[in-house]
Formats: structure tokens, sequence, C-alpha cells
């Protein structure tokens, strides 16, 4: 009785594909009610987006001053900096870890110290095309030696990024001359004008 009706219900379908389903010369989408629930994907706002890959630690250099008073240096440490940086937001990401790193934390404590106070603020760091990178930061509160010495620090760091060759200092959004050991400077500084803070040049520095 049963293999009896399988048969008819076999035969059954062949009648029923043979008089109701015509065949067409081109593919056709089938209409969405059609479709068995498990294979519609989700649309609009409900599908999923790719989320961004876990960002990797990247190692730069930062510099703080060593040396006896009137013959300081500069002297790099190398720092982890967290991903995933956007590249155009790295030089701020380096600025602020100068700022917030004591020597200490870097091996350097009793041989170096940041002349940056650790409560100033990054307020945007942007690179131009030509390798400027304009740095606007919060009042240092600091002046004289602290202040050339502070600058020499935020100057050799940025520049040790790549396509920064030069930086322009901004004190909240108002343009700033910078203090060099010849003088202040209006407009862009590298690392040419600290030359006798420069820890891979044999001159003696001079604060």
């Amino acid at each position: 009785m049963i293999r009896r009706a399988v048969v008819t219900f076999v035969v059954a379908g062949l009648a029923a594909g043979a008089c109701g389903i015509s065949s067409d010369d081109q593919p056709r989408a089938i209409p969405d009610p059609a479709l068995p629930e498990q294979v519609l994907e989700p649309r609009g706002e409900d599908t999923p987006t790719t989320s961004s890959p876990a960002g990797t630690s990247q190692q730069e250099t930062i510099y703080f001053v060593t040396g006896p008073d009137t013959q300081e240096r500069l002297v790099p440490a190398e720092v982890s900096i967290e991903g995933p940086v956007d590249p155009a937001q790295l030089p701020r990401r380096v600025i602020d870890r100068l700022i917030q790193t004591r020597p200490e934390d870097v091996g350097l404590a009793g041989t170096a110290t940041n002349k940056l106070p650790s409560d100033v603020q990054v307020l945007d760091a942007v690179r131009q095309p030509d390798g400027v990178l304009d740095l606007n930061l919060t009042q240092l509160g600091i002046e004289g030696a602290s202040l050339r010495l502070a600058m020499a620090q935020i100057v050799f760091t940025a520049t040790d990024l790549t396509n920064i060759n030069s930086v322009r200092i901004f004190i909240d959004g108002n343009a700033a001359s910078v203090p060099t050991p010849q003088g202040d400077v209006e407009g862009p500084v590298s690392p040419s004008n600290y030359g006798n803070l420069n820890p891979f040049s044999s001159e003696e520095g001079v604060g």
C-alpha cells in the first residue's frame, strides 16, 4: 500500500511539472516570498558590517633631555604606540605619548628629564603636504631654558616620523614663536635649529 502511494505521488508530480511550469529562454529571479527563509540575507541597516581588524602596536621614538645644565642633550627612547592607527593621527598619538611618558617609564630614571608638563594637551596635529606638522597645544606653563628644551623634544620626536621635516607651533590656536639657541623663530622649526642638542652629533650641547 505504501509503495503504491509513493508511485502515485511521483506520477502526479511529474504531471504537474509538465502542465504547470513552462520553460524560459533566460534565467529569471525568484520572488523573495517563494524563497526559503534560510537563504534570505538580511538587508538594510540590519546587515552586519565587517569590523576593523584588531590593531597592532608599533615602535616609535620620543626624546628626553639628559646632561648637566648648559650641556644638555636629547636622548631617544623607544615606546609602543597602540593601533589601529590612522596614519593621519599618528603624529598626535606620538606627541601625546611624549607628553605623558616620564623617563622612569622607559628606563631613564635619574639620567633624563621630560621638560613637557604632563597636563599639556594636544589640540590638533596636522601634517601639511610640504612636510610641516602644524601642532596646536594648550599653554605649556614653562619659559626660558625649560621651554626651549621642551620645544626641542617636540621637534625631534615629530620629525622622527615619516614625511615630517619641521614643526609649526600653535598655542590655543594662535601661531607661536619658538625659542631656539639662536633666538625665537617665527614659523616652522626643524632639528637643525637645535643642532647643539642632537643626540647623534658630536657637538657639545648648550641649553
